[in-house]
């Protein structure tokens, strides 16, 4: 893939899904006599959307790093690991502490005001964003579940990638999408609930597993496109496809049941 200081597409598209994100959100605050339903799916793919990202970006990440000339492994894979998720969460950790900090203040002082304040050891987990581990008594800012299972789900998939990327890539990453897919369809419900606990976990874990290995399948395939598709032509074809699934995938979200 060739690297390029901002690549603008997929800018707008962030700002697209962080959009319908916050859309499906406001559901509460729909008349129910409007006879306006936002889309179910809508959440799912627009969350689904980010943590491709984050796992393409993963990806696109680890080529900047030390690799051992003898076998083309990450030089001390665990650590590199460790300090990937910790640099990811300290690039948002202010703006997600003071986001959490006002949403704990309107559950005190503005919903439920006198409620007793014993219960507030529970913001811990979600302070750490570990959460989707199954520590998450409270939620005071529930939507920010997905930063919780990004992070935890990153830990071993980053350390897989570090020590042998090609493993990470070519099975890994195509075998965990398959695996992760054929369970949540299979699921009472196939988008499967962020916080529905799995026995070890929350059911966040499972979607930022599918997200981030769909995200290292995307790397390889525009790395493919790139190096094979050159002329004019071809690229008129890929754009037009790119398109029609687009047109596909927010137009379904509007069909009648």
């Amino acid at each position: 893939m060739k690297e390029r200081s901002r690549n603008y597409q997929l800018d707008f598209l962030k700002l697209v899904f962080a959009f319908i994100i916050v859309i499906c959100h406001t559901g509460e605050f729909i008349d129910k006599n409007s006879g306006f339903v936002l889309p179910s799916q809508m959440g799912f793919w627009g969350v689904h959307f980010f943590f491709i990202v984050s796992g393409l970006f993963m990806v696109s990440s680890s080529r900047v790093l030390k690799t051992d000339s003898s076998d083309g492994k990450m030089n001390d894979s665990a650590k590199g690991a460790f300090y990937f998720v910790i640099q990811k969460f300290q690039k948002i950790a202010i703006p997600y502490w003071i986001a959490l900090l006002i949403c704990v203040f309107c559950f005190y002082v503005v919903c439920y005001r006198g409620a007793s304040l014993k219960n507030l050891e529970s913001i811990v987990p979600e302070f750490f964003a570990i959460t989707q581990a199954g520590i998450d008594t409270a939620r005071f800012n529930g939507p920010t579940w997905y930063i919780s299972a990004m992070l935890i789900a990153m830990l071993p998939m980053c350390y897989l990638l570090y020590r042998n990327r090609d493993v990470y890539l070519y099975l890994f990453c195509p075998l965990a999408a398959l695996a992760t897919y054929g369970f949540m369809y299979h699921c009472e419900s196939s988008t499967l609930d962020a916080v529905q606990f799995l026995g070890i976990f929350d059911g966040g874990i499972v979607r930022a597993l599918c997200g981030i290995s769909i995200g290292g399948i995307s790397y390889i395939l525009s790395e493919g496109i790139v190096e094979k598709v050159q002329n004019k032509g071809e690229k008129v074809i890929l754009t037009i496809a790119e398109l029609v699934c687009y047109v596909l995938l927010f137009g379904l979200w509007f069909q009648p049941n």
